[in-house]
Order: structure tokens, then C-alpha cells, then sequence
């Protein structure tokens, strides 16, 4: 058995007190956050899609979503959510014809997709690397890119999904007591 305790992480002694040892769940510490890379991670990324925004006019999808936020608003549409046609007619109405404010908008969505993975991983235990891993794997996945340039439903629903997650499994986690933190069930609420 102890050449399998040097595997398993245990230092000598049998299964039993490496079990009564062991921490409880609510008292786990969460691992440092990999602060440094994951701002460059992130601040690379919204470069990038800041930057491919930048150039061009209007895409298809743009165009109707400011259509339909600035001149038919509803809290319901039949083939998108309300979210971002309200979103592109705020920012039609803040800076009208301005293409790059909406641009600049979905790509800070997008970014915030990235650094939610990240976030995502340390919840689930993952150290720097693994954060940084979840990071370049949100920042260059093909959905998050190519929806990261236009304010449309695909640009929103990726981070909110993200987001919920997030929060869903930061509910979960038991606190020192052994209930889950239900302080966060209104933000939950908001976000669905």
C-alpha cells in the first residue's frame, strides 16, 4: 500500500489516517489565481478582435439586430433573446452610426468568456497552468472568435453561458458549514 500513497499524494501511513486527515470540502482552499497571464491572455484577445472590428461596415446580423433594438424593442423575439437587439439599440441611441462601439462591445463580451474559463477551471481546482490552459483554450476556440467581432445573439449567449456556469458551480461549493452559498441564487436568477 505506501508505494501506492506516494501516487495518491499521501506521505506513509496507512488509509485511514490520510482519511482522517483530509480536509473538508467547504474548507479546500482554491488554488492561486494566474493573474499575470491570464491579463495578457485576455488583453491580447480583445486586441485582436478590437482591432478586426475596427475595419469594415456592417455585417447582416448587426444591421438587424440595430433595426429591431431601435425601432421594434420587446422583451421577446421568435429567433433571438431580448438581450442583444437592447444592447446594439442602446448603443445605436449612445453613438449613433458609430460601427466600432458595438464592435468594441462584443469583443469585451467575448473577452470576458475568456477570463470566465479561467475562472471556471480554478473553481474546479485547476492551478495556474490549468487556468491558463482554460484561457488559450476559450481565447481560440472557433465559436468565441468568430462571434467576438459583431454584436449579435452569438457574441452575448456565449459569455452568459459561461457566466451561469460559473455561477452555478460556485453555488454548489459547499461553505465551512456544508450548505451551499445561496447568496448567489439571485444573481443566478438575473443571468437566466
Amino acid at each position: 500500500w505506501n508505494g501506492n500513497a506516494l501516487r495518491d499524494g499521501i506521505r506513509g501511513g496507512t488509509m485511514r489516517e490520510a482519511v482522517r486527515t483530509a480536509e473538508p470540502p467547504g474548507e479546500r482552499r482554491k488554488p492561486e489565481s494566474a493573474q499575470r497571464p491570464l491579463t495578457l491572455i485576455a488583453g491580447a484577445f480583445f486586441a485582436v478582435h478590437a482591432v478586426a472590428g475596427a475595419f469594415g461596415g456592417y455585417w447582416i446580423d448587426e444591421v438587424s439586430m440595430l433595426a429591431i433594438g431601435r425601432y421594434h424593442p420587446s422583451w421577446g423575439y421568435a429567433d433571438q433573446p431580448p438581450l442583444a437587439p437592447m444592447l446594439a439599440g442602446g448603443l445605436e441611441w449612445a453613438a449613433p452610426n458609430a460601427v466600432l462601439l458595438p464592435r468594441l462591445v462584443a469583443a469585451a463580451l467575448s473577452t470576458a468568456t475568456v477570463v470566465l474559463g479561467a475562472l471556471l477551471a480554478r473553481e474546479f481546482g485547476g492551478y495556474r497552468r490549468t487556468q491558463v490552459l482554460a484561457a488559450l483554450a476559450a481565447a481560440t476556440g472557433i465559436w468565441v472568435s468568430l462571434s467576438a467581432h459583431w454584436i449579435t445573439p452569438y457574441a452575448v449567449e456565449v459569455p452568459l453561458w459561461t457566466l451561469l456556469t460559473w455561477l452555478l458551480v460556485r453555488w454548489v461549493r459547499l461553505d465551512a458549514a456544508g450548505r451551499p452559498n445561496d447568496r448567489l441564487l439571485p444573481v443566478l436568477g438575473v443571468v437566466i
